[in-house]
């Protein structure tokens, strides 16, 4: 089972109790959101890393399972690890 941090369990408990409303308007909504993320969601660094196959596979697998691309999956990773959110 995946463990979620509060933010996550908050989001979950939110929508299960129906807080959420839908919007009007929807394509353009996601087009001003898609907008202000490029604006402010920038990757300024990359780096390379030599990892064996079998990491590699298991890497692959959890981000498709989270819906998101291999590389915002392990910057995710690496962010909550830093951030003290993710434990040894």
């Amino acid at each position: 089972m995946v463990k979620m941090d509060e933010y996550a369990k908050e989001l979950i408990d939110s929508y299960k109790h129906e807080e959420w409303e839908s919007i009007e308007n929807n394509d353009e909504a996601q087009k001003k959101s898609q907008e202000y993320a490029s604006k402010n969601v920038t990757m300024e660094k990359q780096i390379n890393i030599k990892i064996s196959s079998d990491l590699m596979d298991a890497l692959q697998e959890k981000a498709l399972a989270a819906g998101k691309p291999l590389s915002l999956f392990v910057s995710s990773i690496l962010q909550r690890y830093i951030s003290g959110q993710l434990a040894e």
